[in-house]
Order: C-alpha cells, then sequence, then structure tokens
C-alpha cells in the first residue's frame, strides 16, 4: 500500500506543480493579452481624438466660411440700399426742382391774372376776361402753346 500512497502522493505533487505551471503560463499569457489591449485602446483612443480635432477643424472651417457668406450678403444688401436711397433722393430732388419750377410759372401766371383749373383729369388754363387768343401751335418739345392779348 505504501506504493500506492507514494503513487498518489507524487501524482497529487506533479498535479500541483502542472497546475502552478497552467496558472503561471496563464497570467503570463493575460498579462499580455491585457497589454495588448491596453494598446489597441491608445491607439483607437488616439485615432479617434485626431478625428475629433480634424472634424472640429472643418466645422469651424464651415463656420467661418458660412460667416463670410452673411457678412458679406450684409455688405451686398447695405450697398443695394445705400444706392436705392441715393436714386429715390435724386429723383426727390428732380421732382422738388420740377415743383420750384412750376411754383415760380404759377407766380408768374398769378400775377398776369391767369389761373389753372382740373376738372375730371382735365387741365383748364383760365385767361383773364378781357384775353383775346391770338395764337396756338407746338413748341420744338411739342408743348401746347398759347398766345394772347390783354
Amino acid at each position: 500500500m505504501s506504493k500506492i500512497l507514494d503513487l498518489a502522493q507524487d501524482f497529487e505533487r506533479k498535479s500541483k506543480e502542472q497546475a502552478n505551471v497552467t496558472e503561471n503560463n496563464l497570467k503570463i499569457e493575460f498579462n499580455k493579452h491585457e497589454r495588448f489591449i491596453i494598446e489597441a485602446l491608445k491607439l483607437s483612443e488616439q485615432k479617434i481624438q485626431k478625428d475629433i480635432q480634424d472634424q472640429t477643424k472643418r466645422m469651424s472651417w464651415l463656420v467661418i466660411k458660412n460667416w463670410f457668406k452673411v457678412i458679406g450678403l450684409a455688405i451686398i444688401l447695405i450697398m443695394i440700399f445705400g444706392i436705392v436711397t441715393m436714386w429715390q433722393a435724386k429723383k426727390i430732388s428732380e421732382n422738388y426742382q420740377e415743383i420750384k419750377s412750376q411754383n415760380i410759372a404759377l407766380k408768374k401766371l398769378e400775377k398776369a391774372n391767369i389761373s389753372m383749373q382740373t376738372e375730371d383729369g382735365i387741365n383748364y388754363l383760365i385767361l383773364p376776361k378781357k384775353a383775346v387768343i391770338t395764337d396756338t401751335y407746338r413748341s420744338k418739345t411739342n408743348q401746347a402753346v398759347i398766345t394772347w392779348t390783354k
């Protein structure tokens, strides 16, 4: 029986040694695997950070480009409004000069006792009672001209 006991003890010792060797080998392999995973995660992190930076640069450029478009459009609109305002000011000035010259003409007509009247969109020139029309014709600018005597 002692041989069987020796065999059992020997088997137990070899089993423990093999278990220790297997455990140590597994620890070594797990450590290698862990380092490999950590390295892969670091590389992945670096790639993601680089991609985020690249995307941020692209988005910044898009934002800047859009701001340039908005500013450019605003400048164009300001220029258009400025041109329209200048054109309107010119027209107002021309109309003011025309009204001024017409008022001067009306004052001259009033001094000569001549008035004007409009009925149903038709303009009438009212001459003094003693006026006699001597001639009517068209001027070079195709305006009606009347001559009369007092």
